[in-house]
């Protein structure tokens, strides 16, 4: 990861999706369970190490699974929640109105900003944005 941030003079990483990394890889079993949590923290390490070194931002996409008694869930959990400094997330609504998907990005979980929902549509000329609200 170092060399390529240092070779193509990046100045954004996109990691999308970081739970594809562990899907296939490990199975449920306990010693399955204590690797990825290995390094998984490894990898964000080496990601804060990098952010800090190059002044640059990682965003890091996890994707959400469905439990029929949970509702949603970040797939990669507990341990990567205790990674990471910021948290936000994208939510559609699909067909809301005449105007099309609702969309919605939010700001979970960040030091330096309050919990706001931020309603957006995307028209032929890219993203637009609406009034925010608080969460």
């Amino acid at each position: 990861m170092s060399s390529c941030v240092e070779n193509f003079g990046a100045s954004v990483v996109v990691v999308d999706s970081v739970s594809a990394l562990f899907r296939t890889e490990y199975n449920s079993g306990k010693c399955d369970f204590l690797r990825r949590s290995k390094l998984l923290f490894e990898m964000a390490q080496e990601m804060k190490r990098l952010s800090d070194l190059h002044n640059i931002p990682f965003v890091v996409v996890n994707q959400v699974s469905f439990r029929l008694d949970e509702g949603n869930e970040p797939t990669l959990g507990l341990t990567w929640s205790n990674c990471i400094n910021s948290r936000f997330y994208l939510m559609r609504e699909r067909g809301a109105k005449a105007g099309g998907d609702k969309r919605q990005l939010c700001v979970e979980m960040c030091p330096y900003l309050p919990k706001i929902s931020i309603p957006f549509f995307i028209s032929s000329e890219g993203v637009v944005g609406r009034k925010n609200k608080r969460c």
